[in-house]
């Protein structure tokens, strides 16, 4: 490849018109992923419209069903007017929080709401065992398996699933080398290159 070409490629990555993805000393292919930064990052949530949704949410989710229960014991009801009722929820009441979502308007929107602040907060690296948000071989995964049979032969990439019985490795996997690869792309003109990890 020569220099400019490589300049332009370069610049075609950091601007974001061409996506990189890393392979490693035994072929596995990863999407150039950054490490969840907010909880939006690292949990699948959508936006929350209905009681049913919030439920699911916090069910799906333990950190957030978590900091649901801990913000819900400081909850108070408020009236029309904006003043507290005298009923607090509290430790005691917290399982039957999916009962009142349902039938109180005021707590679904209070919970939405802090669902969606809950999203924006920074994430708490000691729930990375529930983190949702699928692995850096997964996407590539994916996004290899919408690439037709032709392309993929060309490139060299192949699809494991499973090394040996009862294996759970699932990835894509590049058996050329990186720099072929990178020049079937470019023949190619696909909007991606590979890079071998260090």
């Amino acid at each position: 490849m020569d220099i400019a070409l490589g300049v332009v490629e370069a610049l075609d990555i950091k601007e974001g018109r061409l996506q990189v993805f890393e392979v490693d000393q035994i072929g596995t292919i990863s999407a150039d992923m950054p490490e969840p930064r907010t909880n939006a990052d690292a949990f699948r949530i959508g936006n929350c419209t209905t009681a049913d949704q919030v439920i699911a949410a916090a069910d799906a989710c333990p950190p957030l069903q978590f900091a649901l229960e801990q913000a819900l014991r400081g909850y108070k009801s408020m009236d029309d007017h904006g003043n507290s009722s005298p009923t607090t929820m509290d430790a005691e009441d917290e399982e039957d929080w999916r009962d009142w979502i349902t039938e109180d308007q005021k707590l679904f929107t209070w919970m939405a709401t802090f669902i969606d602040s809950w999203l924006e907060t920074e994430v708490d690296p000691s729930d990375s065992e529930f983190f949702q948000n699928t692995s850096a071989e997964a996407l590539a995964l994916q996004y290899f398996r919408r690439v037709g049979y032709d392309t993929l032969e060309k490139l060299g990439v192949y699809f494991v699933e499973g090394e040996h019985p009862g294996s759970s490795f699932h990835a894509a996997v590049l058996r050329e080398d990186v720099n072929y690869a990178n020049q079937v792309a470019r023949d190619l003109e696909l909007g991606f290159r590979f890079s071998s990890a260090i």
